[in-house]
This record gives structure tokens, C-alpha cells and sequence, in this order.
């Protein structure tokens, strides 16, 4: 009977050990069902609008105000459109075409094509934080983008590459997309059958597939639950800005003409006797000498006769290499910096001359984007005068990448 008392209990205890260890089994392999919300995985503050750019949440967000989207200086350079740019001296933002500069200030809702006046119903750029930021409505005027908005919390997702193939799917079971590629993780949201998802990378080894849903929240599912993988490209209407060029009918063979005074303009006919195949000479006529844009000139009409005379062009070099001005003092600041330019522009209209070389050595890193806005707008006077716009160069390397000879190219004639 004893026998008997002992062995029952003991039965009973493994029964519980077998019990609580098939709950424990059931427990891991059984997926997670607590949910993350929204507002934790966005994270986004009043007056703030989180940016999804094309599949990638942006760690820096935009602006939500008056109904307006508002995106980040930093994103529209750096990602949508490099031509727009930003005077932080004047507060000034501006755009520039391949004929027309259009300007703006902080907080205003007006706008200048050259000198023509425009408005919105909305302003088109504000500061927080010392941050810029620009309407994206604005921004599409002039940029291949599209986007859409959703709320709770305020986000937008902004589409800008198109012509490039994008792998879709339809959910085929009810599932979930959950945080992390694992079925205990979070739950971000719930997909009912049909659900049609973006897949950004297909099923890792843990059978997961990340994937973006259409308002923009990025996670995993499970690649059992989807069907067939499609393909689609995004495309736009917008219509891309092509740059028309000044360009001699033959190969471009220039030689310098070092003129240090208004008495060595007498030696061109010397210099042009002792060179053959020459059909570009550009005398150093033109110094940068202070830091409002101002320039000196010792051009020469006949100088400038003589060469035309024997069939050869001439494109007045301009250096920056005069001692009491720093030029990235002038290519800053938009009123000097158009001084600049229009000054050349003078020089070049009144003394008939083909062309202008732009020879700037001392622009600091700093200054890269200045140095580009200056060759944009000196780029439409030129071509709106019948004038050729060279730009001359360090040889390609790291240390000078930031003088973007790829825009160089865009906007100017030459880039030598």
C-alpha cells in the first residue's frame, strides 16, 4: 500500500515536468501578438513630419507646417536636386536654370524669375535650428519627385528615382510585419490577405523578407505568407532641363598669354608668330581685387582685332590670385558674387571678346558650392551674349573634387 502512495505521486510529478515542458516548447515556437505602436516606431515630434526617402527612413525629418511639407536643406542637395542652394549671409535661396535665376527669402511666399515676381499660398522656405528647410511643393517645380502624406503619426513618403526596376508582392495569408526578422518581435502591422507590399530584400535565412508597406513603415514578414514576386519602375512626367553649349566646330587649341600690363597687349602678334594651330588665345586680363566683386582689366580692342584678324579667338582669363582679397568672400554672398559676373560680362561685351576663362586656384573646400552657383549664373550671361565659358582646372584628384567638374561641365562650354 505504501508501494502504492509513492509511485501516484511520482507519476503525477512527471506528468507535470512533461506538461510544463510541452508549454514552454509550445511557448517559444508560438509567435509574438504585442504590438508596436506607430508613434514608437516614427517617433515624431509636433511640427515635425517623419520623411521616408523612396524606401529609407531619413533620419532627419522634415517640417509640418500650415499644411505644408517641409524638407531639410541638407536631403534636397544631397539627394533630390544639387541646384538648389542657399546664401547664408544674405538669406537668400535660389535655383537656377539654364537661362533664369529664381530667388526667395525666409518666410516669404513670393518669388523672383529673374526679376519677375511670383507667389504661392504658402511659404517656401523656413528656418528652425539653424536648419533651412523648403516647401516640397516648391522643390517638385523644378525636381523629378513625387510624394504622398499619411497620418498618425504625420509622415510622407517621397518618391525621386525612377527608370530602375522595384520587386512588389501580395500577401497570400493573413500575416504581420513585425520589427525584426524573428516571430517573436513586435508587431509593427497587421496584413490582411492581398495586401500588396514593396520587397526591399528577399528571404534571409531566418525565412524573412523585409519589406515596405505603401505608407512607409518598414519591416520583416514571413516569405511563406506571399505570393509570386513582381517587378515594377516608377516613371515621371517631369521634364528634365537639358543645357545647350557654345562649342567651336573643331578642336579646342588654346594657348595662355601671360599680360602683366596694358604694353604687353603690343606683343600678341609676337606670341601668335611663334605658335602653330593655335585658334584660342586667352590673355590674362581680368584680376579679382577686392572682396566685394570687384575686378581690374587691361583688355586691349586691338589686341583683340589682331587676333580675329588670323582666324583666332580670344577668351580674357580671370584669376583670383591677387593678395588682399580671399575669393571665397565674394563667391558667398549672392550681391558680390553676381558683381562679379556682371562685371566680367561688361569687359566681355565691350571688348568684343569670344569667351572668358575662369581661373580660380584659391577656393577653399568651404566654398565648393559657392564656386559652382558662381559658374551657373555666369553661365546664363554668357549664354544669353553669344559668349563661351571656359573653366580651368586642377588636375582630378580627391583634394579637388569639391570644384565638381561634372556641374562644370553641365553649365559651362569648356572645363579644361
Amino acid at each position: 500500500m505504501k508501494k502504492r502512495k509513492i509511485i501516484i505521486p511520482a507519476i503525477l510529478l512527471v506528468l507535470a515536468i512533461i506538461v510544463i515542458s510541452i508549454i514552454v516548447v509550445l511557448g517559444r515556437n508560438m509567435p509574438g501578438k504585442e504590438h508596436m505602436k506607430l508613434t514608437d516606431y516614427f517617433q515624431v515630434p509636433d511640427g515635425r513630419i517623419q520623411l521616408i526617402m523612396q524606401d529609407e527612413i531619413s533620419e532627419i525629418q522634415g517640417l509640418y507646417e500650415d499644411g505644408q511639407i517641409y524638407v531639410d536643406m541638407d536631403i534636397i542637395t544631397s539627394v533630390l536636386n544639387p541646384r538648389f542652394y542657399w546664401d547664408s549671409v544674405e538669406n537668400k535661396l535660389l535655383y537656377t536654370t539654364s537661362s533664369e535665376v529664381i530667388s526667395t527669402e525666409i518666410n516669404s511666399n513670393t518669388y523672383y524669375i529673374n526679376k519677375r515676381k511670383e507667389t504661392k499660398d504658402y511659404k517656401i522656405a523656413r528656418v528652425q535650428d539653424n536648419h533651412v528647410y523648403v516647401a516640397i511643393d516648391y522643390i517638385k517645380q523644378y525636381t523629378a519627385v513625387d510624394y504622398k502624406k499619411f497620418d498618425n503619426p504625420d509622415r510622407v513618403v517621397i518618391n525621386y528615382i525612377y527608370g530602375k526596376k522595384e520587386k512588389y508582392n501580395t500577401v497570400k495569408k493573413d500575416t504581420e510585419l513585425r520589427y525584426e526578422p524573428d516571430k517573436k518581435s513586435d508587431i509593427l502591422v497587421d496584413m490582411d490577405s492581398g495586401v500588396k507590399i514593396r520587397i526591399l530584400s528577399e528571404e534571409d535565412d531566418k525565412g524573412f523578407c523585409q519589406a515596405m508597406t505603401e505608407d512607409g513603415i518598414i519591416g520583416y514578414v514571413d516569405a511563406d505568407k506571399l505570393g509570386s514576386m513582381t517587378e515594377e519602375m516608377k516613371t515621371s512626367d517631369f521634364q528634365k532641363e537639358e543645357y545647350t553649349h557654345i562649342l567651336l566646330d573643331e578642336k579646342v587649341n588654346l594657348v595662355w598669354h601671360q599680360v602683366t600690363n596694358a604694353d604687353a597687349n603690343n606683343t600678341v602678334a609676337d606670341m601668335l608668330s611663334v605658335t602653330k594651330g593655335v585658334n584660342v588665345i586667352s590673355p590674362t586680363w581680368f584680376k579679382t581685387i577686392d572682396n566685394a566683386g570687384n575686378i581690374s582689366s587691361i583688355a586691349d580692342y586691338s589686341y583683340v582685332e589682331r587676333a580675329h584678324a588670323q582666324g583666332i579667338q580670344v577668351w580674357g582669363l580671370c584669376d583670383d590670385f591677387d593678395p588682399g582679397m580671399k575669393i571665397g568672400k565674394v563667391l558667398k554672398v549672392t550681391t558680390r558674387r553676381q558683381r562679379l559676373a556682371k562685371n566680367l560680362m561688361a569687359e566681355a561685351i565691350k571688348y568684343s571678346l569670344d569667351g572668358i576663362n575662369i581661373d580660380f586656384e584659391n577656393v577653399r573646400h568651404e566654398n565648393g558650392e559657392d564656386f559652382i552657383q558662381f559658374i551657373r549664373e555666369l553661365g546664363i550671361m554668357c549664354r544669353n551674349n553669344g559668349i563661351i565659358l571656359s573653366i580651368d582646372n586642377y588636375p582630378p584628384a580627391e583634394y579637388s573634387q569639391y570644384y565638381n567638374r561634372t556641374e562644370q561641365a553641365n553649365v559651362a562650354d569648356y572645363v579644361i
